[in-house]
């Protein structure tokens, strides 16, 4: 990204909240102005709730009220992340990552799959090992880790990049998350 200008949202900005949201579509807007369908937007929305685990965790009450409370906020966020999208498409046109592991279940919420197929984004699947992902695990610091990632974009071009799968020529940490 030399040379772009880049802004990020974070937790600290809280994108389930009403200020949240107006600051993202404020950024949204000055990037509009500035650089007119030149714009990159790049989803990454906490997978917690969505973790395959969850179908070995559920049968533990604890667990449940925390896949219950992980879910509401995915879909707190995923509705105004959606309202940002929109706007930004709506304003100049923009391009579309969204990113999660290639497990989640979030792939398949009926809001995620409507979102895509309405904006025409297509998924392409990489492995992280194939782009220099490692472990910083102690006991294991640098071995590559294969964690299966998804992306699902409305432009060719990240589908073109992100496409590699793991070659077997190495060994793996383990991943888990």
């Amino acid at each position: 990204s030399l040379g772009c200008k880049t802004v990020r949202f974070t937790e600290r900005h809280d994108l389930t909240s009403s200020l949240g949201v107006a600051a993202a579509l404020k950024s949204v807007m000055n990037a509009q102005h500035e650089h007119r369908g030149h714009l990159l937007i790049w989803v990454s929305i906490p997978c917690t709730g969505g973790c395959p685990w969850h179908q070995i965790n559920k049968r533990y009450d604890s667990a449940v009220v925390k896949i219950d409370k992980s879910k509401v906020f995915f879909e707190k966020l995923l509705e105004n992340c959606v309202q940002v999208l929109e706007y930004a498409l709506k304003a100049g046109g923009a391009m579309i990552g969204i990113e999660w592991p290639q497990g989640c279940a979030y792939w398949n919420a009926p809001n995620v799959v409507t979102f895509l197929q309405t904006n025409n984004l297509r998924r392409t699947h990489f492995n992280g090992c194939m782009y220099g992902l490692t472990s910083e695990n102690k006991n294991t610091m640098g071995v590559p880790m294969k964690k299966a990632w998804s992306v699902a974009s409305n432009t060719p071009h990240l589908g073109r990049h992100l496409n590699k799968s793991c070659d077997g020529t190495h060994s793996h940490a383990v991943v888990k998350g």
